[in-house]
C-alpha cells in the first residue's frame, strides 16, 4: 500500500458535495466526514526498512537478520484509526471559529502524524515515532476558494496539501521480526512515509 492523493481528493470531494447537496448540512458531521477521509488516506502508510538488522539471541553471539530489509511496513490499522478523534474535534473547532488560515486544521494533522507508532508487516514489528516536518500551510486553498474555485479544484489543492505533509513526516524507531526469532531489536534508519 501507500499513501494515495487521488482517494484522498476524491473522497474529500464525494464527502464536500454531500455536505453542500444536503438539506441538513451539518457542521460536526462535516469535519466528522473530513477526518475520515484524512484517516482512510493515511491507512496506506507505509515505510521502507533499512538500518541495523534485529537479531537472533544465538551463543557465543546473536545472529543478525538482514531478510527485513526492503520490506515494506505498513502502519497499524488500528494506530491510524486511533488518531481519528484528534482529527474531528480541532476540524471542527476550526470550523466553529471560521478560522481562515485553517491553523487548527494544520496542527490536528501534525499531531496526528506523530501518533503514527507501529508500522509491520508479517511478523516483522518497527515501533518509534513519526516526525512530521512540513507543516500543512493552507493559504493556497482559501485563495482558490476565494477566487471561486470549484470543489474539485479545491479538493484538489487540499489533497496535495495535506499529502505534502505525510510524505515529508519521518519514522525513527527500532524493528524486530518475530517469524525468525529476531527479537533482540535492530535500528529503523530515518524512513520517509510513502
Amino acid at each position: 500500500m501507500a499513501l494515495s492523493t487521488s482517494d484522498l481528493q476524491g473522497n474529500l470531494e464525494s464527502s464536500f458535495l454531500k455536505q453542500r447537496d444536503s438539506d441538513a448540512s451539518n457542521q460536526l458531521q462535516a469535519a466528522q466526514d473530513m477526518a475520515t477521509c484524512i484517516v482512510e488516506y493515511a491507512k496506506g502508510a507505509s515505510i521502507t526498512i533499512v538500518g541495523s538488522p534485529p537479531l537472533t539471541p544465538a551463543v557465543p553471539s546473536p545472529i543478525p537478520d538482514p531478510s527485513v530489509f526492503g520490506q515494506r511496513a505498513t502502519i497499524n490499522p488500528g494506530v491510524a484509526q486511533a488518531g481519528q478523534p484528534i482529527l474531528t474535534a480541532q476540524i471542527n473547532q476550526s470550523f466553529t471559529l471560521k478560522d481562515p488560515v485553517m491553523g487548527l486544521i494544520s496542527a490536528a494533522i501534525m499531531t496526528y502524524i506523530t501518533t503514527f507508532t507501529i508500522f509491520s508487516i508479517g511478523g516483522i514489528t518497527c515501533t518509534g515515532v513519526t516526525a512530521p516536518v512540513t507543516p500543512p500551510v493552507f493559504a493556497p486553498l482559501t485563495a482558490k476558494g476565494l477566487d471561486g474555485g470549484s470543489v474539485e479544484e479545491c479538493t484538489g489543492i487540499l489533497a496535495d496539501i495535506i499529502h505534502l505533509t505525510f510524505s515529508t513526516a519521518i519514522f525513527n524507531g527500532v524493528m524486530i521480526n518475530a517469524t525468525t526469532g529476531a527479537v533482540i531489536p535492530g535500528v529503523v534508519t530515518p524512513s520517509i512515509l510513502m
